[in-house]
């Protein structure tokens, strides 16, 4: 920094304005609206207030006016004044939790419904709150025209300062400032009085108002402009560049109308710094007149100024197992029906598509920081229940309902005496997957076979027993009808494609074999065998073996919503190796073999204070483990009854050899992340997270042999080295009953207050589906992606058992385009957000170019997009296809019509 040249601040006035946090959404809605009442009836007429920052999203100004329409001519007024700030999210997102195509929904949304209240949304990637930030936001922001990052959490060791550029895997970059927290509460202590307790009959619990936070924003001008100047003298030796950000504000401030006066005061008191009240987009242009070398490439995902706070990613586990079949159903089945109907002219319902929208709000707003965390008072989480139960029935309805209108329009191929299935692939590649369907067919069999008069091998599987009283009668009617059986066969299943089977009726025949004696289960390429309450895999291709897997390792947690803490004293991990086994059932058909594995073991049932109760607990548990024929691939669903409170449970994923990296899926990019000893990092404020991100799968390897975990909405893991092994942990359980603590053996500062948040010990039966797939390392992994796309993204069918009247549309396959590049990765396939255009997004993750051909079904334009869905560049189309190359790391967005 120069000498004797003014330090420019440039303060904001903001309010982190969470969706819902110790308020469920329809009570926050209440602040919201004195918000834009305080801004309407006050800050308007104030010359020397500026604006206020509405924390970088609009959902809630969204939210509000859809309860109170005659709100959104206030807002726009105050929008027009540069007296409110919005944009450029949907709602302030988790960058981690979420898919990407998620984020990127949440940018879109941001940007359009910015629009609908004529304001431009801010081009500033204000970020301040997040959990750390991907190696891919820099992209992601570009994309948007954004090429900045202001953010709290998640500074690593930079070389100097908290300027620095952000650099993408892409080479796409952003101006990034850590800026520093402690400055958002400096009015706090200026506050004219306490908020008292009150006790509501009927709510008789500490309840925190919208009064309390309107005091804070009415502080002493003298003293605050003093405490104001006093912050900027004790932190600008870490801004190389003259400027420095004062965000004012916290969770849920209200505009502070007199900081203009406060501002003018702290001008007269000094001479040493200019304050500026601005906005983030002030800020950053003042930024850019310096020069900034530093640069940093990676994950922020370090605790040097604040915590990282990442033991959110096992907080409430069901949640995010149910978000992220939301996401599925949504990202990879409805709305690419919908496109693919569009793309074939076959047409969609509008209401539809209306309805879906509706899928895509409720998936943003449960992608919100504190929401998708599961650190939010039960009531919230409650809430976020009933959104995600609406998001599975709404799109399996929508799925239902698209299937049945292409089967309308099918060229009838089939004899009189068969019916049609008609199949939809989610995935990008051809591949052999399981088909499964429910079929009319009573006690009989069933013959299935395609175009080509290939008849399929198939099991026919038994119906659950309904209960029945002691005179032998059914408490319930069975449902579906006794009439319907299910039945799975194998098929190769064309990528994101819609195809037909035929079937009929024929002679039973059983190959079921159940309980045999034996402990183990196989097919053609893997063999797995029980060994107690463990199992052992062997890869039949190579020989090696991955020994004692399936181990739960159960630890004490006196941590809270935030973090996993061990207590002060010392307890010993309890295995549910060690515990008792129920029963083991092995179950053989011509296509799956199936193991099932029952057992119980003890603990704890909770701690007080760091000891633990004498009361124990007993922890049921059940793996259902299939081998599919044809497939490398062991299929896991592990049902866990916790009757716990106050720990932490993992699967234990134990290999024997040194991995170097745990690779894994994150968002539009691969993840290679080093396995280092953990341990405290010299001047961090905390200790670094011992626990990290991914979504989908990760895995390890020894350059040779390698084990990779596919997995169904768990998105956190930790991974060691001990006694020449890498153990894999992926916590599948976190029960904690206090919001937030402190003076914690991790942590010491507490993010909020010690609500109590009984529902958060997930006393409940949960359902974890996973998959372990051995593989030989090689250049492409192909395999192992086509492996990991079917199990994470199965193909869905349905049996059209009555009589159709078929259209003229002589069609048995319905595949929108084929790409000749199975090295790209599809991230979606959908309808544009204004539905004039198919749009298909895919991804680079091998860092090679790549050149990519696609064949569409029929196009007449084809444009490069950017992931705002803005027309770029127009492409020559040959015979309905076109031809690019894809740079290393690059997402590409392909519009056509």
């Amino acid at each position: 920094m120069e000498e004797n040249k003014k330090i420019k601040a440039i303060v904001i006035n903001h309010g982190h304005l969470d969706v819902e946090w110790y308020k469920t959404l329809d009570a926050y809605r209440f602040w919201v609206l004195k918000i834009i009442d305080c801004l309407y009836d006050e800050a308007i007429y104030k010359k020397n207030y500026v604006s206020y920052i509405f924390d970088g999203s609009v959902f809630l100004l969204d939210d509000l006016v859809a309860y109170y329409p005659n709100y959104k001519q206030k807002i726009k007024k105050l929008i027009k004044l540069g007296k409110l700030t919005i944009g450029p999210f949907y709602t302030q997102f988790d960058e981690w939790i979420p898919s990407g195509e998620s984020m990127v929904k949440n940018c879109v949304w941001g940007d359009r419904k910015s629009r609908e209240y004529n304001a431009k949304p801010m081009k500033v990637g204000y970020l301040p709150d997040n959990f750390g930030h991907p190696s891919q936001l820099p992209q992601i922001l570009n994309q948007f025209g954004i090429d900045n990052l202001i953010f709290m959490r998640g500074m690593m060791d930079i070389d100097y300062g908290r300027e620095f550029y952000f650099i993408g895997q892409d080479g796409s970059k952003l101006l990034a400032v850590n800026y520093n927290y402690a400055t958002n509460f400096l009015f706090a202590n200026n506050s004219p009085e306490n908020n008292n307790p009150r006790s509501i009959p009927y709510f008789d619990v500490m309840n925190p108002s919208e009064e309390k936070l309107k005091q804070f924003s009415l502080h002493k001008n003298d003293k605050l402009a003093e405490d104001i100047i006093q912050s900027v003298k004790e932190n600008k030796s870490n801004f190389s560049q003259n400027t420095i950000c004062i965000p004012m504000g916290c969770d849920h401030c209200p505009p502070q109308i007199g900081l203009g006066d406060t501002l003018e005061k702290a001008n007269k008191l000094q001479n040493e710094v200019e304050f500026i009240f601005g906005t983030p987009v002030d800020y950053i242009n003042n930024l850019r007149k310096g020069k900034i070398d530093c640069t940093f490439k990676g994950e922020l995902i370090g605790c040097k100024s604040e915590c990282i706070l990442l033991g959110v990613l096992f907080d409430r586990i069901y949640q995010k197992i149910d978000h992220f079949a939301s996401e599925k159903l949504l990202f990879n089945y409805a709305l690419p029906l919908e496109a693919l109907q569009s793309s074939f002219g076959i047409g969609y319902d509008v209401n539809n598509s209306r309805i879906l929208d509706n899928v895509v709000r409720n998936i943003l707003v449960n992608s919100a920081h504190d929401s998708i965390h599961g650190s939010c008072v039960d009531g919230a989480h409650m809430e976020i229940d009933a959104r995600n139960v609406f998001n599975k029935q709404v799109c399996a309805e929508v799925i239902l309902d698209s299937l049945n209108t292409m089967s309308s329009k099918l060229g009838k191929w089939w004899a009189d005496d068969e019916r049609c299935l008609i199949v939809y692939n989610p995935t990008n590649r051809s591949s052999k997957q399981v088909v499964s369907a429910w079929f009319p067919i009573g006690e009989d069999g069933i013959i299935i076979k395609d175009k080509n008069g290939n008849v399929f091998e198939t099991t026919i599987f038994d119906r659950d027993n309904v209960e029945k009283n002691i005179q032998d009668n059914p408490y319930y009617s069975e449902l579906p009808s006794k009439e319907f059986r299910n039945v799975k066969f194998l098929a190769e299943l064309k990528p994101y494609s819609v195809q037909t089977f035929a079937w009929k009726k024929d002679i039973k025949i059983d190959k079921f074999i159940v309980n045999t004696d034996d402990k183990f289960i196989e097919n053609e390429f893997i063999k797995v065998s029980a060994i107690g309450a463990l199992i052992d895999i062997v890869d039949k291709e190579t020989g090696f073996r991955y020994n004692n897997l399936n181990n739960l390792a159960d630890r004490r947690d006196a941590g809270d919503a935030w973090d996993y803490s061990e207590p002060y004293i010392d307890y010993d991990v309890i295995n549910s190796k060690d515990g008792v086994i129920d029963d083991i059932c092995v179950k053989k058909s011509n296509l799956f073999e199936e193991m099932n594995i029952r057992g119980h073991y003890s603990v704890p049932y909770e701690l007080v204070g760091d000891y633990v109760s004498e009361r124990m607990a007993e922890i049921c548990y059940e793996y259902k483990i299939v081998l599919t024929k044809g497939i490398k691939r062991v299929d896991v669903k592990l049902i866990f009854n916790n009757a716990a409170k106050d720990h932490i449970t993992s699967l234990e994923i134990p290999v024997d050899f040194i991995s170097k990296n745990v690779t894994s899926k994150g968002a539009f990019c691969i993840n290679d992340r080093e396995i280092v000893p953990y341990g405290p990092h010299k001047g961090w404020v905390a200790m670094p997270t011992e626990f990290y991100p991914f979504n989908e799968w990760l895995s390890v390897d020894d350059g040779k042999n390698g084990l990779a975990i596919a997995v169904k909405g768990l998105c956190g893991y930790k991974a060691i080295h001990q006694d020449g092994k890498t153990i894999v942990e992926l916590p599948i359980n976190r029960s904690f009953g206090i919001m937030n603590k402190t003076f914690m053996k991790r942590r010491r500062c507490a993010p909020g207050s010690g609500w109590k948040v009984d529902d958060a010990q997930c006393i409940r039966k949960t359902e974890i589906e996973f998959s372990y797939i051995p593989f030989v390392v090689d250049d492409t992994g192909n395999h192992l992606v086509s492996y990991i796309d079917s199990f994470i993204n199965p193909s869905v069918a349905l049996c059209t058992y009555k009589s159709v009247q078929y259209d003229n549309y002589k069609a048995d396959l319905f595949q929108p385009f084929e790409i000749d590049n199975d090295r790209l990765n599809i991230s979606i396939f959908e309808k544009t957000y204004d539905k004039k255009y198919n749009l298909l997004r895919l991804y680079e993750t091998n860092g090679k170019t790549e050149r990519l051909k696609i064949k569409f079904n029929k196009v007449s334009q084809v444009f490069l997009s950017n992931l705002n869905e803005e027309k770029r560049i127009e492409l020559d189309v040959k015979d309905n296809g076109i031809e690019i190359a894809v740079n290393p790391k690059e997402i590409v967005t392909l519009l056509w019509r």
